[in-house]
């Protein structure tokens, strides 16, 4: 949602010169927001034929909502870029402990925590007044940073949630599943 994009570009404190990231852009929802000028921006997107796992440039700061399915494969990317920055949207069980050292090896530590919740309501559920929420977080990891602290916010209303396009799953999913917004 764009709620979400907003709060989670408000986490990262950005230098002028630095180079923006969205390796999985969809419609641009980060990408157009990024607070910077479009030569200090790029972005991967498979259904445009620009596959984030054959990207090789600079980086500062990688800033996205990835599909799920593929943080096995993300995560080794992400690292291998040496970006000074990440932030992803994840949902609780994909912040794992595995993941956690991987990072920590790497070099990075985790310094903001963002959870939010989104409204999920199937239209059966919806008929029946059940309203489920997706817990999420927004995470932001920090090369070389010696701050073991990492700072945790929330919201406290849930963001709505909005359907992607079924193509953008297909492509970035094993199998097809609505794995958040």
């Amino acid at each position: 949602p764009p709620g979400v994009v907003d709060v989670q570009l408000g986490m990262i404190k950005h230098k002028k010169e630095d180079l923006w990231l969205d390796p999985f852009k969809n419609d641009g929802a980060y990408y157009d927001k990024f607070p910077c000028d479009n030569d200090k921006k790029d972005f991967t997107e498979i259904i445009e034929g620009k596959d984030f796992f054959k990207y090789d440039k600079k980086t500062d700061i990688i800033c996205s909502n990835p599909p799920y399915s593929l943080f096995k494969k993300i995560y080794p990317k992400v690292i291998a870029l040496r970006p000074r920055i990440i932030s992803f949207v994840m949902s609780h069980s994909n912040l794992t402990r595995p993941r956690l050292v991987m990072m920590r090896d790497a070099g990075y530590n985790l310094t903001k925590i963002h959870h939010f919740d989104v409204k999920r309501p199937s239209k059966e559920q919806r008929d029946n007044g059940y309203k489920p929420w997706m817990p999420s977080f927004i995470v932001q990891w920090e090369l070389n940073n010696k701050n073991k602290d990492a700072k945790m916010t929330w919201s406290d209303k849930p963001f709505p949630f909005i359907e992607l396009n079924k193509d953008y799953h297909k492509v970035h999913s094993q199998e097809f599943i609505w794995w958040g917004f």
